[in-house]
């Protein structure tokens, strides 16, 4: 999802995973079969693959990354946000 033009391979995604090359494809083949995955090219008998961005599913998918996205962001804001009151509140104490 990160980059969403690039392809990937079976390979791949078991290096990424540690998931067993059979268990991934099935799984490439089950998503492909639902039209999460299109497949891009051939090259060899390695297939290509990259997530289908007009799918339903890719698009719920992106949406709750991106809200869990600003989730993280504003958590991370609020905990700054609270850090600085407290030193601030510190060098108040200090100064007097």
């Amino acid at each position: 999802m990160d980059f969403p033009l690039n392809d990937f391979m079976q390979k791949e995604v078991c290096e990424a995973t540690g998931l067993n090359p059979r268990t991934v494809s099935a799984r490439l083949s089950k998503l492909h079969e639902m039209g999460v995955l299109v497949d891009t090219r051939k090259v060899g008998k390695a297939t290509f693959y990259r997530l289908n961005g007009e799918d339903y599913v890719v698009g719920k998918i992106e949406e709750l990354v991106t809200a869990i996205s600003l989730d993280t962001a504003l958590e991370e804001q609020t905990r700054l946000e609270t850090q600085a009151a407290s030193l601030a509140s510190k060098d108040a104490y200090v100064e007097r």
